[in-house]
């Protein structure tokens, strides 16, 4: 069978990513094969499942009767592709019927018999991190902040990544955000965003935050910085309030799982994200 006709900039794209070629699985052994699978489920049960097949370093093009699907409780979900390529985009998004840890995800790929199906990739859910601050939930720039949670001891993995989803915010007398009143030429502060990278941390129940590498990780981006100082500076028309950044911060605790033995290596893990918010007060930016 021949390879599929692909768009010039996809291929391109595909082999600067996993600096390989596009392999046909028509002619391939499933147990030559590479898979990554992943789930994350938010506390609202919403899910991000992910699905990536290689080998010998290029991405897999599956056949017109091959189906790769994830299967939670007793619903089904096929991953979506572009002309059949498998890569870091074959996304699939759903509602799980359970976030309780225990919950089972299992990768199917399909290839019509033979003794070449996977058609069990298995992965349990893991506990969702409960996050709690100690200590109030506003800080000011230079201080740190804490945040707890419960250890899961068969859990196999933590990650923690923080998100700057505005800055200028101030709070009224009843502790309720209220943004300030922009002029004519402002840009509204709440359009910021500035990820911070997801990190591995210890599970063990506790981390400190310090507020000066995230407010950093904004003032620091070329076109932020300039932007972040000047809004701060200049285009508050109420100087008299107290400024904060939103910080979301995600934490992502994982679990791996048991991949079919017709695949000959790669992973399988469940995530569950749980996200805790504070505040950062940036005044002093306003003094740079």
């Amino acid at each position: 069978m021949d390879i599929k006709i692909i768009p010039v900039l996809l291929t391109l794209l595909m082999s600067q990513m996993f600096s390989g070629c596009i392999e046909d699985s028509i002619d391939v052994a499933t147990g030559a094969g590479s898979a990554d699978f992943w789930v994350d489920v938010t506390e609202g049960g919403e899910t991000e499942a992910h699905a990536v097949l290689i080998n010998r370093g290029g991405v897999v093009d599956l056949a017109d009767n091959e189906i790769l699907s994830v299967h939670a409780f007793h619903h089904s979900y096929i991953f979506n592709n572009y002309l059949g390529i498998i890569n870091l985009f074959s996304k699939v998004f759903f509602i799980s019927d359970s976030t309780e840890a225990g919950m089972e995800y299992r990768f199917s790929w399909t290839r019509g018999g033979n003794g070449l199906d996977a058609e069990n990739s298995t992965v349990l859910l893991p506990s969702a991190p409960a996050l709690s601050i100690v200590g109030d939930n506003k800080i000011t720039l230079g201080e740190s902040i804490v945040i707890q949670w419960l250890v899961d001891p068969s859990a196999d993995t933590m990650k923690l990544g923080t998100r700057i989803s505005g800055c200028g915010i101030g709070f009224d007398v009843d502790g309720n955000i209220f943004y300030p009143e922009l002029t004519e030429e402002s840009i509204d502060p709440r359009s910021i965003r500035s990820n911070v990278p997801m990190l591995g941390v210890p599970d063990n129940g506790q981390i400190t935050i310090a507020s000066d590498p995230i407010i950093r990780a904004v003032v620091d981006i070329d076109d932020e910085a300039i932007y972040v100082k000047n809004i701060l500076k200049v285009e508050f028309v109420e100087p008299s309030i107290t400024h904060y950044c939103k910080v979301d911060a995600d934490f992502k605790r994982g679990q791996a799982g048991t991949l079919d033995p017709n695949l000959h290596s790669g992973t399988i893990t469940a995530y569950q994200t749980r996200t805790i918010e504070f505040y950062i007060n940036v005044d002093a930016l306003k003094l740079q």
